[in-house]
């Protein structure tokens, strides 16, 4: 009967952390490609002997919108003519006044092939701040491009691919992360629970 205090605390932190680790795997946006008539093209060269991407090199303009949450204005993602061949970077602009920018850095040695082509992991980092534009922001989080294969050409032990960027997805974090972040909240409570017993037996 002492721990009636203690159960009406325990349970709703709970109950807390079980909506805490829903939202964890719940908060990805919806992010669509849009035609703009162009498209944003990854070139990647192989050594066919050794199985290494030898080079990489990613430039176009692609035009994405984000779906849910709805918002009006898009984002555009281009090298815009600012990086030197070979290059790994992007920038991302709000489409309404390309008045903020965020820089995207791929990932190449991190790429996996599956679902329908190559993911590649991309990191964020703002070029103009303070990033308000809602639409943006969407993309201000680790991300994944996903590229579908446009093209393969292979001379002697040289492979050439392009890719063709055709998806925006939030990095879904690995399920050790989340089993983490639930062990961590549960020893917590524990130590709670045991803190509040042996005040109790005082």
């Amino acid at each position: 009967m002492q721990m009636t205090g203690w159960t009406r605390i325990y349970r709703p932190l709970v109950v807390i952390g079980a909506i805490t680790a829903f939202a964890v795997g719940a908060q990805a946006s919806s992010i669509s490609l849009f035609p703009t008539g162009t498209s944003v093209d990854l070139t990647i060269t192989i050594d066919t002997a050794t199985s290494t991407i030898t080079s990489s090199d990613v430039r176009g303009l692609a035009g994405f919108v984000v779906t849910n949450p709805p918002i009006a204005n898009g984002v555009l993602v281009s090298d815009f003519g600012l990086f030197p061949a070979p290059s790994n970077e992007l920038l991302g602009s709000d489409a309404l006044t390309l008045s903020q920018y965020l820089l995207f850095t791929l990932d190449i040695g991190g790429l996996t092939v599956g679902g329908p082509g190559i993911e590649v992991p991309v990191s964020t980092t703002d070029v103009t701040s303070p990033i308000t534009d809602p639409a943006l922001l969407q993309f201000r989080r680790p991300l994944e491009f996903g590229f579908s294969l446009v093209s393969s050409n292979t001379v002697g032990d040289t492979q050439t691919v392009v890719l063709s960027l055709a998806t925006v997805n939030e990095a879904v974090p690995e399920p050790a992360t989340i089993a983490t972040l639930g062990c961590s909240f549960g020893a917590l409570l524990v130590f709670m629970r045991r803190r509040r017993t042996r005040s109790l037996q005082a």
